[in-house]
């Protein structure tokens, strides 16, 4: 079950019991699981951007090359992210350094 707002006049939609019902312009209901895509599809006003959702967040991008200095504090977790580097005892950007370029000589 999930709820949505009728964005246009008059909606028709599966309720959760899977019967087709209606709804008016601001009403919220309960939409049936199988009835979401159709309804969130047609639940636009002509003419207007629908609603974007939002994506995955990602993280930050490992840089190329070995771990050095220059990486940044969220480059260095990332990195150990990666490469199942525990960084549990770190408790600065050095440690993290030291154990990130430790894994990768290794």
């Amino acid at each position: 079950m999930a709820a949505r707002t009728i964005a246009t006049g008059i909606g028709t939609y599966q309720n959760p019991a899977g019967v087709w019902t209606f709804g008016q312009l601001g009403d919220e209901v309960d939409v049936h699981e199988d009835d979401l895509e159709r309804f969130d599809r047609l639940n636009v006003i002509q003419g207007a951007e629908p609603e974007q959702k939002p994506g995955p967040v990602e993280g930050p991008a490992v840089p190329e090359g070995d771990p050095s200095e220059e990486w940044t504090v969220k480059e260095l977790e990332a990195y150990a992210s990666e490469h199942g580097v525990d960084l549990s005892d770190a408790k600065n950007k050095a440690d993290k350094l030291a154990a990130v370029t430790a894994a990768a000589s290794a």
